[in-house]
């Protein structure tokens, strides 16, 4: 069963020892689960286990780039398409940004160009050859809840880490009346130690590889 906003208050408030106290109002309380619900997502994602989105986007005219999604969190790939086939389009640092500069090659009638984030938008480098049609992949933000029949995410919810929402909060919420908290410490501890073992896990086709770098900022195309 999905796991809801109402679900995670009342164990917040259980594991922080408030189920009948009015300590810590209910407001304040969702302000502590939506930190904490960001937080268990970022952890998550650090340690490779994510939800993954991604959006097609056309670039053309004068424009040199487009708008990250709105529910963007961190930036994970883009691809440029043309003719039904897409090829992985390299990252590069501010510091390149004149590197592809022309003469240019154009393999398959593809312009060889990078892409870098800026602010909130992707930037395609060079300006002069951004035209084209992309898909760029992304992790999302989770979405704060607000009211209690709101549910986690299901990706979240899925991997059974969402206890780390209520102990993290919990912490929050002892630590303001100035009670011990060394167990609900532990317990956080004991949690993100169980998601680093997981992230090892999860894919075992995976395996070790070396990456040709200079190959690959060389752009073999």
């Amino acid at each position: 069963m999905a796991t809801t906003l109402s679900d995670l208050m009342f164990l917040v408030r259980s594991e922080g020892d408030e189920l009948t106290s009015d300590f810590v109002l209910d407001d304040e309380l969702l302000i502590y689960i939506n930190n904490s619900y960001r937080r268990l997502n970022i952890e998550l994602v650090t340690r490779g286990i994510y939800e993954l989105n991604n959006v097609d986007v056309t670039v053309s005219g004068t424009d040199t780039g487009f708008d990250v999604p709105s529910d963007f969190y961190k930036a994970k790939g883009l691809e440029v398409t043309s003719g039904g086939t897409s090829w992985t389009v390299p990252n590069s640092e501010f510091r390149q940004r004149n590197d592809k500069n022309p003469p240019w090659r154009f393999p398959y009638g593809v312009p060889l160009v990078t892409w870098r984030l800026q602010s909130d938008r992707i930037e395609i480098v060079p300006s002069t050859h951004a035209g084209g049609t992309y898909r760029f992949w992304y992790h999302p933000e989770v979405i704060p809840l607000v009211e209690p029949t709101d549910i986690i995410s299901r990706w979240i919810d899925g991997t059974g880490y969402h206890e780390f929402i209520a102990i993290d909060a919990a912490i929050k919420l002892k630590t303001k009346g100035d009670y011990p908290v060394d167990s609900l410490l532990i317990r956080r501890q004991d949690i993100l130690a169980s998601i680093q073992a997981d992230a090892y896990k999860r894919n075992m086709a995976r395996s070790v590889t070396m990456t040709d770098s200079f190959a690959r900022s060389s752009q073999r195309w």
